[in-house]
């Protein structure tokens, strides 16, 4: 699965990876991430979503579709 353009320039942004790298770690984490039942962001990953995502135009509910929004 590979994310919107803009969703992926936030994350090598705030990961400061390259792409190729970016898409790995996805693929390896999906399925771990998308199988907990219960998500609660730390307030050092809302601090760097602000930080990166909104410059971006990426909020929340483009990162945790369907288990927020």
């Amino acid at each position: 699965m590979t994310h919107p353009p803009h969703v992926e320039a936030m994350l090598v942004s705030a990961l400061r990876q390259d792409l190729l790298f970016i898409r790995a770690c996805w693929s390896a984490l999906s399925s771990t991430i998308w199988s907990f039942k219960v998500f609660t962001l730390s307030l050092e990953e809302i601090e760097t979503l602000n930080g990166h995502g909104l410059s971006c135009s990426i909020g929340m509910c483009s990162l945790l579709v369907g288990l927020l929004c």
